[in-house]
């Protein structure tokens, strides 16, 4: 499957297919992470520690002896797995909102993301990445402009950052190579 190539990489803390029939035990690990990180940031609020980079910077300064890692939550076809695993879309909400503070991020692809991606995650959700799609409509719903429609050059894709900070085009990464990690380097 996709998951595949990385299944073996020490930093995958877990995957989650379509194939699975019981996902409750990875929602009650996301919930158990986000209640322990926030108890740990609270334990460190008398020295003004707010979120996940305070801790961390504190941790480098030696005035904590904890810190916390990056965490990012990737979901691809968004659509199909919430209609597969419907409780999971509350939990995504939930960490969409808060997640940023606790060092927790969720990455959502999805083709058409109207209708699937709730009201609350889509107010929260800041960093938009487009690459080329079918029709102008399907772009106007990613990125507010019919611009991804008309992309040509293989790779290219719009990246727009909240509702005007940044809006360009960028060159993406080819990523059709076999997955091949003990190969030779030249």
């Amino acid at each position: 499957g996709m998951i595949a190539p990385f299944r073996d990489l020490p930093h995958l803390a877990g995957s989650i297919s379509n194939l699975d029939t019981n996902i409750n035990r990875n929602l009650i690990a996301i919930q158990s992470e986000v209640h322990r990180r926030e108890a740990l940031i609270d334990r460190y609020s008398h020295l003004n520690i707010k979120n996940v980079n305070d801790l961390n910077k504190a941790f480098r300064k030696g005035q904590v002896p904890e810190s916390l890692p990056i965490l990012l939550i990737v979901i691809d076809e968004y659509a199909e797995f919430k209609k597969i695993f419907p409780d999971f879309g509350t939990e995504i909400d939930s960490l969409t909102s808060k997640g940023r503070a606790l060092g927790m991020f969720v990455v959502l692809m999805t083709q058409k993301p109207a209708g699937v991606v709730s009201a609350k995650s889509e107010d929260n959700i800041k960093f938009r990445w487009c690459l080329r799609v079918a029709n102008y409509g399907a772009s106007r719903e990613m990125i507010g402009s019919p611009d991804a429609a008309r992309i040509n050059d293989p790779g290219r894709a719009y990246i727009k950052v909240g509702a005007d900070d940044v809006y360009e085009q960028v060159q993406s990464f080819w990523s059709g190579a076999p997955y091949r990690p003990d190969r030779k380097k030249t």
